[in-house]
């Protein structure tokens, strides 16, 4: 008989897998964005064309995320992850074929279509096994170990990774790292978004004007990675200190992003949704604007700080108003990503464009700031529907 959302398969054996595979998503990620853009530094390309090559993998997402949900409605999130996994390793390993621009950016298209397969499966997999009653406690989990692979060990490890063994050891890695994760999954059982999705729809428990909530807060989040990844080793550097200083200040980014990720299922049990995303969106334009607006190097940690604030609580409360926006989990996570990967994309590209117009990477945040006001706005909207839910609110016996 066909499992249904019903069927509790998430077992702690299960869960646990899904957490290290999350961990190796999330260092796989961070090496990108901390490693990479200094690898594409050495082309010598404008601030704008830098900044679309280091989004263009994420840019594509854009394009993809939405079908790849459609997908898993008839196939299932499993055989979507398999392909991502065997696709990702040797289109990482290609980067090391040709210094080209075009190729560069040819590759991270598919780049970008086969990380897509690799992260939305996996989330989208976890949900459609996971309660709805522990949704946002096993959500604040999963994330908080993608912000460990993510926010700390791939942001601090990849600059050091890329100086000290160059770019074969930092992309050989990379493909590997899909390909364990690929490993780690196979013992988990297959996934039936339809099914889960008709049960939903029977239950009428969806809610899509959550979504004009979930979409600024993911982007502000993400938006603001992205940017501090692409353009603090510009800021570090301009002031003539060692590009080990960027392994530093991403570290303190991270390890912020990982604690503040951990505890998303107690401050929504707690506080509901809304008071937790006010105070996050909040420090992105207090970033934006102490990034901008104080040359000074002491000012540069307590960027990270914030930003890593905002990107522990930010995505994974967007993840969690997403996956209860529609009655289809799997479609509602392929939302998140979406936006996940504009905003991801538009922080360096947006990023370089304030660059160029106020001739300082110490502006690319300033554009993360004017989404986190949408944001707010959009929270003060829907703020009767923000409430925690009552399942969540204390846990199971």
């Amino acid at each position: 008989m066909a499992m249904t959302s019903a069927t509790p398969t998430l077992t702690p054996a299960i869960a646990r897998r899904f957490l290290a595979a999350s961990g190796l998503n999330g260092l796989a990620f961070g090496l990108e964005i901390s490693a990479l853009p200094l690898y594409f530094l050495t082309l010598g390309l404008p601030p704008p064309v830098y900044g679309l090559l280091v989004g263009t993998a994420w840019l594509v997402s854009l394009v993809v995320r939405m079908p790849i949900g459609v997908l898993a409605m008839r196939f299932g999130n499993r055989a979507l992850l398999i392909v991502g996994c065997w696709l990702y390793a040797p289109l990482s390993w290609l980067l090391l074929v040709s210094g080209n621009v075009p190729v560069f950016f040819t590759v991270r298209l598919l780049n970008g279509v086969a990380r897509s397969l690799m992260v939305l499966p996996l989330r989208s997999w976890f949900t459609e096994l996971c309660p709805r009653t522990r949704l946002h406690t096993e959500l604040g989990r999963l994330n908080a170990l993608f912000a460990l692979g993510q926010s700390f060990l791939g942001l601090l490890g990849g600059p050091l990774l890329l100086a000290w063994l160059g770019p074969p050891a930092l992309l050989g890695l990379l493909g590997g790292l899909s390909l364990a994760i690929w490993w780690l999954l196979r013992p988990a059982p297959r996934d039936y978004p339809a099914e889960s999705a008709r049960e939903a729809a029977a239950a009428g428990i969806a809610h899509p004007r959550l979504l004009w909530v979930a979409a600024p807060c993911g982007l502000a989040a993400n938006m603001a990675l992205s940017a501090i990844a692409a353009f603090i080793p510009q800021v570090v550097l301009s002031r003539g200190w060692s590009p080990e200083t960027v392994s530093l200040l991403l570290a303190a980014q991270g390890i912020t992003t990982v604690v503040l990720a951990r505890q998303n299922g107690p401050l929504v049990g707690r506080w509901g949704e809304a008071a937790p995303a006010l105070a996050a969106l909040a420090l992105v334009p207090g970033a934006a604007a102490l990034l901008y607006g104080v040359d000074a190097g002491a000012a540069l940690p307590l960027v990270a700080l914030l930003t890593g604030a905002a990107a522990g609580v930010l995505p994974s409360l967007a993840m969690g108003l997403a996956a209860r926006s529609l009655a289809s989990r799997s479609q509602g996570i392929s939302i998140h990503e979406t936006y996940t990967s504009l905003g991801l994309g538009a922080g360096p590209f947006l990023g370089g464009l304030a660059t160029q117009l106020f001739g300082t990477p110490r502006a690319a945040l300033l554009p993360c700031a004017l989404v986190a006001a949408f944001g707010v706005l959009a929270i003060v909207r829907e703020h009767r529907r923000l409430a925690p839910p009552a399942a969540s609110a204390a846990p199971a016996r």
